[in-house]
């Protein structure tokens, strides 16, 4: 509370606010453990989303650029978005299978 932040719960994620508030892109270097969180940031109008370092807590996100984009912990979400096929698509995972991850196509 020394820099003027109120804290108006007991929950860790206020923290993060607060800290981004306080020192912005850099505050991401003081964060350890596990996390992944998106912060709609109304002023710059850019929204920043991040994950630990070892990926332990998932993120995962879809996009079609200039039109829409979902984040999710979680791949059920997303697709319950509707704006992903449920279909599999054989090439992708042939190239995730082939060299652990898939490139754009």
């Amino acid at each position: 509370m020394s820099r003027g932040h109120l804290f108006r719960s007991r929950s860790d994620t206020e923290v993060i606010v607060h800290a981004y508030e306080e020192y912005g892109l850099e505050m991401l270097k003081n964060l350890h453990g596990m996390f992944a969180f998106a912060i709609w940031d109304s002023r710059k109008q850019t929204l920043l989303i991040a994950r630990d370092r070892l990926g332990i807590k998932p993120l995962y996100y879809t996009h079609k650029q200039g039109e829409w984009f979902g984040f999710a912990s979680e791949i059920k979400a997303l697709l319950e978005i509707g704006w992903i096929s449920r279909e599999v698509n054989l090439e992708a995972l042939n190239s995730y299978l082939t060299f652990l991850w898939v490139p754009d196509h």
